[in-house]
C-alpha cells in the first residue's frame, strides 16, 4: 500500500476512534491519549483487511462503515469494524460461485442500493 493510500487509512481509522469514543460530558474521551491507542486498533484490522484485498477498497468500505456504524460510545469494541468490514468485502470479492438464494438476495441488495442512490441524486 502506498503512503498516501495508508494516510488516508490512518484518518479514517482515527475519526472513527474520535467518534465511538466519545462520551457526553467526558472532555477526555476524545484526547489525543484516549483516541490514538483505539484509531491504532482500528487501522490493524483494515490494514490486515488491505493485505487480502484491494487496499483502495479498503478504505472506501472502512469510510463507508466508519459513516455508518462509528457510534459512541463503543469503548474498546473493535470487533463490529473488522465483522462489518468482512462482510462488505465479501460482496466486492465473493469466495465462493453465487447461486440459489444467495444470488437472489444479492439481487434485491443491488436492487435496493440503485434506489438508495436514485433517492440521494434526487435531492441533491
Amino acid at each position: 500500500m502506498d503512503a498516501s493510500l495508508k494516510d488516508q487509512l490512518w484518518q479514517v481509522c482515527y475519526d472513527i476512534a474520535k467518534d465511538t469514543q466519545w462520551e457526553d460530558g467526558d472532555t477526555q474521551s476524545t484526547s489525543l491519549d484516549n483516541v490514538t491507542p483505539m484509531a491504532v486498533r482500528y487501522f490493524d484490522i483494515a490494514m490486515r483487511h488491505a493485505d487480502i484485498s484491494d487496499p483502495n477498497l479498503v478504505v472506501e468500505a472502512v469510510r463507508f462503515l466508519g459513516e455508518s456504524f462509528a457510534m459512541p460510545p463503543r469503548g474498546d469494541d473493535v470487533d463490529w469494524l473488522d465483522e462489518r468490514l468482512d462482510v462488505v468485502l465479501y460482496l466486492f470479492e465473493p469466495g465462493v460461485l453465487i447461486e440459489g438464494n444467495t444470488r437472489t438476495f444479492l439481487t434485491k441488495l443491488r436492487d435496493a442500493i440503485q434506489l438508495v442512490l436514485k433517492s440521494d441524486n434526487a435531492a441533491n
